[in-house]
């Protein structure tokens, strides 16, 4: 097995662990793992380790995950019980009370989304912008599992006055990487007196 930061097998001691940590290669640091392949790469315990700056003190977020193995409970935990665990510093808890902040205000902030039941609900959200174009476009909306859009829709492809050719994959790729349950694909029709979709 190969083993990668915050990674361990099983039965393996705190001593095991540590001397793990310490000889992982640079290239698998949590660091280099961020710049290399992005954020959501990396496993809570990395996320942790850049959040809490613990370099002399590797275990400290397997401690924090093992007192509190859900980040709810992390965030409703007071501030004292952090301090409670070893390695855990007045500066460590303010970076991770400003971070636990940062994503609730994120969260509070994002618009409601609408949600999309029908043929004509899509059709209402797209007509506007698309009934007016002069060339055909193929535009795709994401949903999520609660049929609600995932972010805003983007056009996978743009044509001449009468034809769109689309490669399946182009389609899939964008709702692949926002993790979309299901797809709205629609395209306009310019030609003609009126323009619909």
């Amino acid at each position: 097995m190969q083993l990668t930061f915050g990674m361990f097998p099983v039965g393996s001691s705190k001593m095991d662990a540590a001397r793990v940590l310490r000889e992982t290669p640079p290239t698998e640091q949590p660091r280099a793992r961020l710049e290399r392949l992005g954020a959501d790469a990396l496993s809570l315990t990395e996320l942790l380790h850049l959040v809490l700056a613990c370099q002399n003190d590797l275990l400290l977020p397997a401690r924090l995950l093992a007192q509190y193995p859900a980040l709810d409970d992390l965030a409703r935990a007071p501030i004292s019980d952090w301090m409670l665990i070893k390695g855990m510093t007045t500066l460590r808890a303010a970076r991770l009370q400003a971070v636990l902040e940062l994503h609730k205000r994120f969260a509070t902030s994002l618009p409601e989304l609408p949600i999309v039941r029908t043929a004509t609900d899509a059709a209402a959200l797209l007509s506007p912008a698309m009934s007016v174009l002069e060339q055909e476009q193929m535009r795709v909306l994401m949903l999520n599992t609660k049929n609600r859009i995932i972010g805003s829709t983007f056009t996978v492809y743009q044509g001449s006055t009468h034809t769109t050719v689309i490669r399946v994959s182009e389609l899939f790729r964008e709702a692949t990487r926002r993790n979309a349950t299901a797809l709205i694909i629609a395209h306009n029709h310019p030609s003609g007196a009126s323009r619909s979709i």
